[in-house]
């Protein structure tokens, strides 16, 4: 190794012609390396290899698509009825699309009307048990029976049910003829209702309660009452507290069957009551007003004809939406109506007769509930009319006899 620096300083003496003074200077600094690289202990450190984590890329995660659920419905729209299972008449609500039976089809039971209370159902109609037919209503699906008879509307107000109908005033194994009593019910105790008409033959003269509104501390019943069961004259009648009016005058002559008035349906709306109904009049029968048959409604005791006489009219529907009067009933052999005040629009059902039987509102929407009647047959397509628009039910052997509408929940 001493060779090759003494080879490296002749070089460097030859290149440079380096002078012996700074000869020396050269080989000090020479040495002075050698020294210094001499304290070396081993080679350099070599740097490991830097090591870089492997970058995993994280799953793709497609999201789940975005479903807009449904808008829910805007109303709950309730419709009693009935439907034909077997033989025999089977009790039912709709609440919507969806079916709730109230009878189990092994006796016949029916459904007249239908009331909303908080989140309470109430079904006014008739049951047969053991045999008799009797006056009940249905709570949620649960059976209150009231009286031999039928119920034929209800009403519910604070804690209070009312429940209008007949009653059956009739003693068992004895020659006395059935009679039909006019009766409401207040939580299930009976108020029988006098039949102001005085012609008796064979017992109390028949009269029945069709309908029900209570007003504050007032009761209204509307109906009718006649002579013996199945004969005299039927005249419109309603009740306030038990009180009788009577719509129309009374003849004695039984012989003509053809004059009858009733009152269908009622509300009230202040200190005025609205009935709807009808008069056919005939010789010896005097209407109130005179001269006016057919489809009439009533405020208080003054009646509105709705049709000409000629053609054959019922009203068996009446509401008030803000001040506006409506009807509705059955018109001519093959359709129905409804009148808002003096404009009739007119409800068809796919062919069959319409039979309109209840009313109720929305805001500006009128709803009316009803079934069609097939030919020789009480009973088809059931369902109701928003806007006269026809919604259906069911399509044969079924009635909507009555109608709830209320906001959704």
């Amino acid at each position: 190794m001493g060779d090759y620096y003494i080879s490296i300083l002749i070089l460097m003496q030859v290149m440079f012609k380096v002078t012996k003074p700074n000869y020396r200077i050269c080989v000090l600094l020479i040495l002075f390396f050698i020294a210094a690289c001499g304290k070396s202990k081993g080679p350099l450190p070599v740097s490991p290899p830097v090591v870089r984590p492997s970058v995993v890329s994280p799953p793709v995660v497609i999201p789940p698509p975005i479903v807009i659920p449904p808008a829910a419905p805007e109303t709950d729209v309730y419709v009693s009825g009935n439907l034909l299972i077997g033989f025999n008449s089977t009790a039912v609500y709709w609440k919507g699309n969806t079916l709730v039976k109230l009878g189990d089809g092994t006796s016949n039971t029916v459904a007249k009307a239908i009331f909303i209370k908080d989140d309470d159902v109430y079904v006014a109609g008739s049951a047969e048990v053991s045999g008799k037919k009797k006056a009940v209503y249905w709570k949620n699906g649960s059976m209150v029976i009231l009286d031999d008879g039928a119920a034929t509307d209800i009403v519910v107000q604070g804690p209070d049910v009312y429940v209008s109908g007949n009653f059956d005033n009739y003693v068992y194994g004895t020659s006395v003829p059935p009679v039909m009593v006019a009766a409401y019910w207040k939580n299930g105790v009976i108020n029988k209702l006098v039949n102001p008409i005085g012609d008796i033959s064979g017992g109390l003269p028949n009269a029945n309660a069709l309908a029900i509104s209570v007003s504050g501390n007032d009761v209204y019943v509307g109906g009718f009452g006649n002579g013996t069961y199945g004969g005299g004259n039927i005249v419109a009648l309603y009740w306030k507290n038990g009180t009788a009016t009577n719509l129309t005058t009374y003849s004695s002559s039984f012989g003509n069957l053809s004059a009858k008035s009733t009152v269908n349906d009622l509300v009230v709306q202040g200190t005025d009551i609205y009935m709807a109904g009808f008069i056919i009049p005939a010789t010896g029968i005097l209407a109130k007003p005179t001269d006016i048959g057919g489809a009439v409604y009533w405020k208080n005791t003054i009646g509105v004809q709705l049709f000409d006489n000629s053609i054959y009219s019922k009203s068996s529907v009446i509401g008030i939406n803000g001040s506006i009067v409506y009807t509705a009933g059955p018109y001519d052999a093959s359709n129905g109506y409804y009148k808002k005040d003096n404009a009739v629009v007119m409800l068809g059902m796919n062919g069959q007769a319409p039979n309109p039987t209840g009313i109720a509102f929305y805001n500006n929407d009128v709803y009316i509930c009803g079934y069609g009647s097939a030919q020789g047959s009480n009973s088809g397509i059931a369902g109701y009319w928003k806007n006269a628009s026809l919604v259906m039910l069911a399509t044969s052997g079924a009635q909507a006899t009555g109608i709830v509408v209320i906001k959704h929940k």
